[in-house]
């Protein structure tokens, strides 16, 4: 995760992380940490937490809002 998100960073991509909280397994999961590894890689990028008990099609939505994908 570290390295993609650098190297996305590098090459002026935009980067997006969307972590899911509460994981849709009740996993545990520390928000953040993750958030700040993410921001470590590249301090211009976006972390966005997303609800695990949300159906896909939901999640999916939010995601193309956020990151302003055309389709």
């Amino acid at each position: 995760m570290d390295t993609v998100i650098g190297l996305a960073g590098q090459s002026s991509f935009e980067s997006f992380a969307f972590v899911l909280d509460p994981p849709y397994n009740n996993a545990t999961i520390n928000f953040g940490f993750v958030r700040d590894r993410v921001l470590a890689s590249d301090p211009n990028a976006s972390v966005f937490r997303l609800d695990g008990r949300r159906f896909a099609i939901l999640n999916s939505e939010a995601i193309r809002a956020l990151a302003r994908f055309p389709y």
